[in-house]
């Protein structure tokens, strides 16, 4: 099953709980665009603005078509400043190809997700 947290904050800040959803995703959450389902679209666009790249050129289009195939389950999962150092990683090996392992921890210490190129 999947698993969204929402964590809900009193007007002061202070942390006062959490709205679980959990079931599944439809298949759309997998097929359609990273740039039109908003959570992940607010994602990429953080990654390509904070690239540099402009979304048009050459490696700006490289790095979009890096994060449209990037796994969906994690792209749903990885925190932002990783996806930017994988992404970035990612576009790195197209222009100088070599085996790449990049590992990302669990949040919550559940499991250590790896995604290898060779």
């Amino acid at each position: 099953l999947d698993y969204i947290g929402i964590k809900t904050y009193t007007a002061k800040g202070a942390l006062a709980g959490e709205l679980r959803i959990v079931g599944l995703f439809t298949s759309t959450a997998y097929t359609r665009s990273v740039m039109k389902i908003p959570y992940l679209r607010s994602k990429a666009e953080t990654v390509i603005s904070k690239s540099g790249f402009d979304p048009h050129d050459h490696s700006g289009k490289a790095l979009i078509n890096i994060l449209e195939s990037y796994p969906r389950d994690e792209l749903f999962q990885v925190p932002v400043p990783i996806l930017r150092k994988h992404a970035l990683a990612i576009l790195g090996l197209i222009e100088r190809p070599r085996v790449r392992a990049l590992v990302r921890v669990d949040q919550f210490d559940r499991f250590v997700s790896i995604i290898v190129f060779v």
